[in-house]
């Protein structure tokens, strides 16, 4: 039972990571997103 227990812990914890994944994905897309609007308009501005 000792190996089997650490490997269903560890696919528990990698289930969580892989839930948390897509919020982080999310929230680095808008971040850039936000930092490309940004420039293009500091482009349009500046040229």
């Amino acid at each position: 039972m000792g190996p089997w227990k650490d490997i269903s812990w560890a696919f528990s914890d990698l289930a969580i990571v892989h839930h948390k994944i897509p919020d982080l994905l999310t929230e680095q897309n808008r971040v850039f997103s936000e930092f490309l609007t940004f420039t293009s308009l500091y482009a349009r501005i500046s040229h």
